[in-house]
Order: C-alpha cells, then structure tokens, then sequence
C-alpha cells in the first residue's frame, strides 16, 4: 500500500487511498551548451543540478456510505 504526505498528513488519514503506483520518471541533468570557434561540436558544462520532476497520482475516496457527505465536507 502507498500513501502520501502533504503538509505532515498522511492522505490514508483523510480517507484518500492511492488508486494505481505513480509512475516515477528518473531526472534529467541541467547542461549549458556553448559553441566555440573553430570546434566541431559544442561544449557542455554540468550545472550539477537537475530538473524538476512531476509525479501524478490517483486517488480513491473510502468513507463509510452514510457518512460520505459529512466526510467530504
């Protein structure tokens, strides 16, 4: 089972269980390119950064059927 914690809260606690495992994507490396005179091919200097990654996840809301609204509130 995975959960997820936003702000010190486990989403488990709130009643949203994760629908599916999040695809997690590894970074990509931040470069800066240059040209030189006389080169062939350009230069790459590591920045020893990366880029930000996204990860998108699906939720399920699980409550109790009678208690659904007062929940959701």
């Amino acid at each position: 089972m995975f959960d997820v914690i936003i702000d010190n809260r486990s989403m488990n606690d709130a009643g949203l269980k994760v629908a599916s495992r999040p695809l997690v994507l590894s970074p990509e490396k931040k470069y800066q390119t240059r040209t030189a005179l006389n080169r062939d091919g350009a230069l790459y200097r590591d920045m020893g950064t990366f880029e930000d990654v996204e990860i998108s996840v699906d939720f399920n809301f699980m409550t109790n059927e009678r208690r659904w609204n007062e929940f959701f509130r």
